[in-house]
């Protein structure tokens, strides 16, 4: 069987990269006789090409290309190792080049943004609904975000048909049942991230080669400039941890999972670096955002109210001394057991749909 992931693991960010790696490791390992592809679909408006590095005009913005393309090269080392069809640079390509999948997954990640959803080709477009594949595949979500609290009414007409296409539907967040019910859809459920398909050991293995740290640090993981008010939160609890910080965001693959590995404590407003820090059994604090996106927080309530842990949460600085606590490890793996078994049956009963179809 031929399969397909369509994902953004073209991103400048760690925890998009992992989650495409354990997605094509666990479906390869779960069907040793299929050919388990990540469809290198880059738009060409994200190429970090040196025009695109340009094209924002506000230096702050060319500032921010400039340190994401830095990243992405970091980042690059690992990404070079994940199974990648050939490039494909448009919706158009990808029709013509992908349409002899039997199995095609969208997901995981926020590839159902609504921004990309309306701008993701300099307009429009449904590539990240499955919406190239032809008839016979079997299509599916998996595990997928909006990044959102509500979707836009324009970018819900652009991916409603496409959506309703789908054989199977699964999102990563419980806000993502309720979007797709206000479009009409009554048959998605909440499932467990990807990264959660794979073991501790694995991610060990992963950082092997860095030798450990062996002195007291805590490890500081700030996606994106965040505003005065959420900055101010990060030194108070960067002042209540009381250990020397290591900014570990703009680092490579390795390097990222190892400061996880050795660190004393994780400040993160990371999604998958807070799965990491589960995984790789280290404290964290997590700093929620901001303002427009705020609508983003919902992934961690859902994840983190599985393990009871919702008080790892900071909302504001009286509560930056009380995340201080170290989970009982044992009660996280019994669940990580069960939250990854939501994925795990999801997959199974898709893949045997897809096999009928044959």
């Amino acid at each position: 069987m031929k399969i397909g992931i369509l994902t953004f693991h073209w991103a400048a960010n760690h925890g998009a990269i992992l989650q495409s790696y354990a997605s094509a490791r666990y479906l390869a390992d779960l069907l040793p006789d299929s050919d388990v592809r990540i469809i290198d679909y880059v738009p060409a408006t994200q190429e970090m090409s040196f025009l695109n590095l340009l094209r924002p005009r506000h230096p702050r913005a060319m500032l921010a290309r400039f340190k994401a393309y830095a990243k992405g090269r970091r980042l690059d080392k690992f990404r070079h190792g994940l199974p990648l069809t050939t490039r494909f640079s448009s919706a158009a390509a990808l029709k013509r080049g992908m349409g002899d999948l039997d199995l095609a997954f969208c997901g995981s990640d926020q590839i159902w943004n609504p921004a990309f959803t309306l701008h993701g080709e300099g307009g429009p477009t449904a590539v990240y609904y499955l919406d190239f594949c032809s008839e016979r595949c079997t299509k599916a979500a998996l595990s997928v975000s909006f990044g959102c609290a509500a979707f836009p009414p324009e970018a819900a007409a652009v991916a409603h048909d496409a959506i309703a296409a789908l054989d199977a539907v699964s999102v990563r967040e419980e806000e993502g049942v309720q979007i797709l019910k206000d479009m009409g859809f009554s048959n998605a459920r909440v499932v467990a991230d990807p990264t959660s398909l794979l073991t501790t050991a694995d991610y060990e293995a992963l950082c092997k080669n860095v030798p450990p740290c062996r002195e007291p640090f805590a490890a500081l993981c700030i996606l994106r400039k965040q505003n005065a008010e959420t900055a101010a939160l990060i030194e108070q609890v960067k002042t209540a941890v009381g250990l020397p910080v290591k900014d570990i965001e703009q680092t490579g693959m390795e390097d990222w999972l190892a400061a996880i590995r050795d660190a004393d404590r994780v400040i993160t407003n990371s999604f998958h670096c807070t799965m990491m820090c589960l995984k790789l059994h280290t404290p964290f604090t997590v700093i929620l955002e901001k303002n427009a996106r705020g609508g983003m927080n919902g992934r961690f309530f859902t994840l983190l109210r599985r393990f009871g842990l919702e008080d790892t949460v900071v909302a504001d600085k009286q509560a930056a001394q009380s995340t201080l606590f170290t989970p009982d490890w044992d009660a996280v793996d019994v669940e990580m057991e069960r939250y990854a078994a939501t994925l795990k049956d999801y997959i199974a009963e898709v893949t045997e749909k897809a096999y009928e179809s044959l």
